[in-house]
């Protein structure tokens, strides 16, 4: 193969798309938000522990979003695929103060999913959403705890105060409310088919590439992100991400591969 030269060859697309346009919107009618906001204030009111300090910050966040899924080899499509998720991203709850808490000394402990948690719903359930943030933040305050009590003893045993022990520094930031819209996208899945499918199909002229596979995948929707400190916020966000992978063999008989990503 002394024109392949031990390289593939791709075909390299840029992908144009317009993506958001901020539109303010009334806190209220956001019942995602609503539902989580109300859950961490319920925490923050009402989260305790015997002989353990309540949690003087909470956040959390989220995302909600849709994806497309296309990808064809040889011009024949492999998989068309079209998913809604929602998941919860981040449960932070600290204890202590912005002086001392369970997150100011370095540790290996950290609080892992537990089979009493509780997913998000997939609509816009007000009370499964509060149900699915309770169950997180009663496991993450709980460890949180058990990492301040560590944290203290360890600063009893070394004889010394924090400033001698390499630690975090914390500080209380802005309220601020960001509740943006996001344009509805124009992704024509049967268009996108055709043209994966399309560009697929190039590689059938090049047989010394084994196996070969276009794709394209779109994912749109909103981040959610909610704090004790005032913060509330749902971001959109939108990504398209174009693929394309091929594998060959070399004159030693070595595969090769390679692969192109444009996101």
């Amino acid at each position: 193969m002394k024109a392949w030269n031990y390289h593939i060859l791709f075909l390299q697309i840029s992908l144009c798309i317009a993506v958001l346009s901020a539109d303010a919107q009334n806190l209220e009618n956001e019942i995602f938000l609503k539902a989580m906001r109300d859950e961490l204030n319920r925490s923050m009111a009402e989260l305790h522990s015997p002989d353990v300090q309540p949690p003087f910050f909470i956040m959390y966040g989220a995302t909600d979003q849709k994806t497309y899924t296309i990808s064809a080899t040889l011009g024949s499509l492999q998989e068309s695929l079209e998913s809604t998720n929602r998941f919860k991203t981040t449960t932070r709850v600290l204890v202590g103060d912005y002086s001392f808490n369970d997150e100011s000394l370095d540790d290996n402990l950290f609080s892992s999913p537990t089979a009493a948690e509780i997913g998000l719903p997939m609509d816009d359930d007000y009370e499964g959403i509060r149900r699915a943030f309770w169950s997180t933040t009663d496991n993450v305050y709980k460890d949180a705890s058990k990492h301040f009590e560590k944290h203290k003893r360890t600063l009893t045993e070394s004889g010394k105060s924090l400033k001698d022990h390499p630690h975090r520094t914390f500080a209380k930031g802005k309220s601020m409310e960001w509740v943006s819209k996001l344009a509805p996208s124009d992704f024509d899945v049967k268009s996108w088919e055709e043209q994966v499918r399309n560009l697929s199909a190039i590689f059938i002229d090049h047989p010394f590439v084994l196996n070969s596979g276009v794709g394209i995948r779109f994912v749109e929707g909103y981040k959610y992100l909610v704090n004790s400190e005032g913060v509330v916020a749902k971001i959109p966000h939108s990504v398209a991400t174009f693929f394309v992978v091929g594998q060959a063999k070399n004159d030693k008989g070595e595969f090769l591969f390679d692969q192109i990503i444009h996101v």
